[in-house]
């Protein structure tokens, strides 16, 4: 069985064509398996890092605000001035008349004197 010059140069075409269509077609899941990895890497440290930052931030601000600061929105505003020696934590709501309530306190200059 002898094959013809055009039969082997068909032939020859052909296998050329599929082993460039494999060969495009694993370069091509290659890239994409790839890209999928790097962007699951990268959501990954985006994430971390913002579990990371906001757990800083939140303890940063739980320890400016700990204490009875907290209570502020709480404390009954009477215009008084507050003459207290312990002004280690202006703003503070505290009990100045005894009554079980909550005042805000006011610093003055006078006071830091």
């Amino acid at each position: 069985m002898t094959i013809s010059t055009v039969g082997k140069w068909t032939l020859v075409v052909v296998v050329v064509v599929v082993v460039v269509v494999v060969v495009v077609v694993v370069v091509v899941v290659v890239v994409v398996v790839v890209v999928v990895v790097v962007i699951k890497v990268v959501v990954v440290v985006v994430v971390v890092v913002v579990v990371v930052v906001s757990t800083i931030h939140v303890a940063i601000g739980t320890h400016a605000l700990s204490g009875a600061t907290n209570q502020r929105s709480n404390c009954i505003d009477d215009g008084t001035i507050a003459w207290e020696k312990e002004l280690s934590r202006p703003g503070r709501c505290h009990d100045r008349h005894g009554d079980g309530r909550l005042y805000k306190r006011k610093l003055t200059d006078c006071e830091e004197q």
